[in-house]
């Protein structure tokens, strides 16, 4: 099985490694826009409950600290338009940057593919059967692919993160509780899985 994984591994570290740091400040916009996302989140229920309970002040948190100190609902309602915007600028700027990276992988491996068609003899592009090149061409677009598949498979692990991440800030207890059924949900359905 390892040796078998380990030509595909190289294969995708030379599609990647040429984009990293695209790659990168990919990756880490989705992580700060899923952690943006998650305090726009509990601070929007964090207004729902005060004005049900008709609190002028909430506090973010379990706590009556709270993680930030306590701010009117006006105060959370501006921070929230903020937050939300910041949010918009970063999912923007990743789908700019995924498009423009994704374009970037493709064109190199299509230009990869067709000059090493051209730059074969004569008698080799012959051998070849007609829609040969094209149909190369065509798997060049197959590699695209895998390449946002591990980028969604990485994002949707940070945006996980982020989101147990801005739990933990807001109530630990809370999150062990939910943590923990989880776990449990998960281990009585292992019977089923099998089934």
């Amino acid at each position: 099985w390892t040796r078998m994984a380990s030509p595909g591994r190289r294969m995708l570290g030379d599609l990647i490694r040429p984009h990293a740091p695209s790659l990168v400040l990919l990756l880490v916009g989705s992580f700060v826009g899923s952690l943006v996302e998650a305090f726009f989140l509990v601070g929007m229920t964090g207004i729902a409950m005060g004005i049900a309970t008709g609190t002028d002040t909430v506090s973010l948190g379990a706590t009556t600290d709270g993680v930030l100190p306590p701010l009117s609902i006006n105060a959370w309602l501006v921070l929230g338009v903020a937050l939300l915007g910041v949010r918009l600028l970063l999912a923007t700027g990743n789908a700019w940057l995924e498009a423009r990276t994704t374009a970037a992988i493709l064109t190199r491996q299509r230009r990869r593919v067709t000059w090493g068609y051209l730059d074969a003899d004569w008698a080799t592009q012959q051998q070849e059967a007609s829609g040969k090149l094209q149909g190369v061409i065509g798997f060049a677009s197959s590699t695209n692919a895998v390449v946002n598949n591990v980028l969604g498979i990485a994002t949707a692990g940070l945006s996980l993160t982020a989101f147990i991440a801005a739990s933990l800030l807001v109530d630990v207890a809370s999150t062990g509780v939910v943590a923990l059924g989880l776990v449990l949900l998960g281990s009585a359905m292992i019977p089923l899985r099998r089934w």
